[in-house]
This record gives structure tokens, C-alpha cells and sequence, in this order.
């Protein structure tokens, strides 16, 4: 039988809300999050922690995507697709939500790009006598 849950109104956060958990995760760690979230009126357990996990956490990276980093998002899209999990283990500093987000939000218009200039770089390695050396770089994509 499920347990009858109340329902939670979604708010934003707040600024207080914020410190409050940036606080309670210095002082317990980035685990406890039901504990964290008794803490905080009006808060869930999953809600402490994916705000920590997408917004708050020191490690996260905020700054504009750099070209190298649209191109690892590229090639590791085009080997497994949408496993922004998995993706999010190869950039540093990026989560799986922004990674999803940036892909989404333009990315994946500018496919054709990637794929001319991956095409072009095929074209160099095979001019050179080296489209083996390519085809170990690239087997997977």
C-alpha cells in the first residue's frame, strides 16, 4: 500500500533557503538530505539535494561553455546520445542537467557544424596517408 504524501506547493528558492542549505551541507555533507530538508520549512529531501546538486555545489561550473567542451559534448553525444549522465563524467565541473540544458537550448542545431568540421578533419588524415590513425581516434563515433 503507498503512503499517503502530502502534496508540496513548488516554490523558488530564496537566498535564505539557499545559505541555509549551503550551511547544513558544510556542516553534515551532501547526504543526509532528508535531514537537511526538516531543516528548511516547506522542502523535500529531493529538492535539497538536486538544488545543491545543479546549483549550489562550489564544484559546478557557471562559466560560458568553452569550444573544447562543445566538442567533447559532441563526440561523446554522438557514441552514446542522450546519457547525460555518463557525458557529464567526461566534463568536469558541468552537470548532467546543464549538459542537457546547453545541448537542447542549441547544440543540437548546430550538428552540421561538428559534423563538417569532424568530416574535414577525416579528409586531412586521409590526404596524409593516416585514415587508420583517424579510425582509432574515432571507432566508436
Amino acid at each position: 500500500m503507498r503512503k499517503k504524501v502530502d502534496k508540496i506547493k513548488k516554490k523558488p528558492w530564496s537566498d535564505y533557503e539557499d545559505a541555509q542549505v549551503m550551511q547544513l551541507v558544510e556542516q553534515y555533507g551532501p547526504h543526509k538530505w532528508t535531514f537537511i530538508a526538516s531543516k528548511l520549512q516547506g522542502r523535500i529531501g529531493k529538492q535539497c539535494r538536486e538544488r545543491w546538486h545543479n546549483h549550489l555545489n562550489p564544484l559546478i561550473k557557471k562559466s560560458p561553455w568553452e569550444y573544447e567542451e562543445e566538442w567533447i559534448l559532441f563526440l561523446y553525444h554522438e557514441a552514446i546520445s542522450n546519457e547525460w549522465a555518463e557525458i557529464a563524467k567526461h566534463l568536469e565541473g558541468r552537470t548532467d542537467n546543464a549538459i542537457k540544458n546547453h545541448w537542447n537550448s542549441g547544440m543540437k542545431k548546430r550538428m552540421n557544424e561538428f559534423r563538417e568540421k569532424l568530416l574535414k578533419i577525416r579528409q586531412q588524415f586521409q590526404q596524409k596517408g593516416q585514415a587508420y590513425y583517424f579510425r582509432l581516434i574515432c571507432e566508436p563515433f
